[in-house]
């Protein structure tokens, strides 16, 4: 594994007044490749933790090293949770998916395959980069200059509507702060458009904390802007259920979910 830092220069909106455990070790990726002579996929994974803690390892070096396992390179983002609020979080993101794109060839990163994958409150980040403008042209370099967006999306359990009868309330206010009022404006199944990469959805019908209705409620948006989306609602499962092989749900979605990233092979 290798540690790479995200802003190279001056953090940006970085306040050293804010010492939580939770925000220890922001600024950086943590980088697992595969050994190979050749391109391959790249997964950028967000841990899940109601954007108030970053949750490991399960959601976090264990997700990228299943991918390892499938012959792809992954990397786990240490983005800012509470008390930092948007947009600071989905500027770390951003800002990893191009950083890892503009050291593809060094990396043996195919620049086409890059995608992203989310638990929970990880999820609704994760949900960001594919639907979100890009927030993170800060330095005017080279890196800047590339595309925020992912080429696709794996959300999993994932925190997305911010409707009263469907939202996860906490992690909205730890997103938002003072913007909560706002909150519509980050219920993601209003920021499809024509832009959004094609997604990946798995969650369980069980789920008693971040609602499934959620997942469903996306799928819908996507499929009504003709985006490619490949929806998996298990009858049986746990929040947080990562890869837990003893959760019908955790067991099911990983094998499912690099078919599909191998769908995007030319």
């Amino acid at each position: 594994m290798q540690k790479i830092q995200i802003w190279e220069k001056a953090f940006p909106l970085y306040d050293p007044q804010i010492k939580s455990e939770a925000n220890d070790n922001i600024n950086t990726i943590d980088f697992y490749p595969v050994e190979t002579d050749k391109p391959l996929p790249l997964v950028i994974v967000f841990p899940g933790g109601g954007y108030t803690f970053r949750s490991k390892p399960e959601e976090a070096g264990e997700t990228a090293q299943y991918f390892n396992s499938q012959n792809m390179h992954a990397a786990v983002v240490h983005y800012r949770v509470a008390p930092y609020h948007y947009p600071t979080g989905l500027m770390d993101a951003q800002r990893a998916i191009k950083l890892l794109r503009y050291h593809a060839e060094k990396l043996y990163i195919d620049p086409d395959r890059v995608f992203t994958l989310g638990y929970s409150a990880g999820g609704h980040l994760c949900g960001m980069t594919a639907t979100f403008p890009d927030v993170c042209k800060v330095y005017g370099d080279d890196v800047d200059q590339l595309s925020h967006r992912p080429n696709g999306s794996i959300l999993c359990y994932p925190v997305l509507s911010a409707d009263d009868d469907k939202m996860h309330r906490s992690s909205f206010l730890n997103l938002l702060g003072d913007l909560f009022p706002q909150r519509q404006d980050f219920s993601l199944e209003k920021r499809v458009s024509a832009d959004t990469c094609p997604c990946f959805i798995m969650h369980s019908a069980g789920d008693t904390m971040v609602l499934p209705t959620n997942s469903l409620v996306f799928a819908e948006s996507l499929i009504k802007h003709n985006i490619p989306c490949n929806l998996h609602i298990f009858q049986y499962g746990a929040h947080g259920a990562a890869l837990k092989e003893n959760d019908p749900c955790g067991k099911a979605w990983p094998a499912l979910a690099t078919d599909w990233i191998k769908t995007f092979e030319k």
